[in-house]
């Protein structure tokens, strides 16, 4: 937390010396202020309004006093519009080999990736690869196709004279394992 608050901050000095005569400097977000704010986040989740206005709003129909009592409205608009990860000043050069497109959310990429390896343990067999024989493509339908032919096995028993026809029919819709066919009708 005290990252976000730190780069939040030198945001916004890197932001008002970019000004010879700008706005008036507000007080730096706290550590209190940005647990308020990541709280009105999360709760925004729940509660989707149509606006960020109408979150604060005193009409009718709109009041929740939660958010008013939680946070003023130009506060967390402050604290949103400099929202920051990283020091803008270390930006590496997009040139250079070794260039990481992530390189503003790096350091919190990094530090969630180590608070997650202290508590996380995945077993050896945790993991997708598609090239993979035992990779099952229909995984989230697997348990209804396994009943259905169940089902189907109990009541059909097809008989030594069994004909197939292959009805080739145009599909637009997404699936993985779609197949093109170049002399498919269309």
């Amino acid at each position: 937390m005290q990252l976000l608050v730190d780069k939040t901050n030198r945001y916004y000095q890197q932001y008002l010396e970019k000004f010879d005569e700008g706005p008036s400097p507000k007080p730096d977000v706290t550590m209190t202020e940005m647990y308020l704010f990541l709280a009105i986040i999360l709760q925004m989740g729940h509660d989707v309004r149509d606006s960020l206005r109408d979150y604060w709003s005193t009409l009718h129909q709109f009041n929740t006093p939660f958010y008013s009592s939680t946070i003023r409205h130009d506060r967390f608009l402050h604290i949103l519009r400099l929202l920051h990860f990283s020091d803008n000043s270390k930006e590496p050069n997009k040139d250079d080999e070794d260039y990481d497109r992530l390189w503003k959310i790096r350091a919190l990429f990094d530090m969630l990736n180590d608070s997650f390896a202290k508590f996380y343990f995945p077993s050896e067999h945790l993991g997708v690869d598609e090239d993979d024989e035992d990779y099952d493509r229909l995984w989230k339908i697997r348990a209804l196709f396994d009943m259905l032919n169940d089902s189907f096995a109990k009541f059909y028993f097809p008989s030594e004279h069994l004909g197939v026809d292959e009805v080739i029919v145009l599909f637009k819709g997404r699936v993985v394992f779609r197949q093109y066919i170049p002399k498919k009708h269309k």
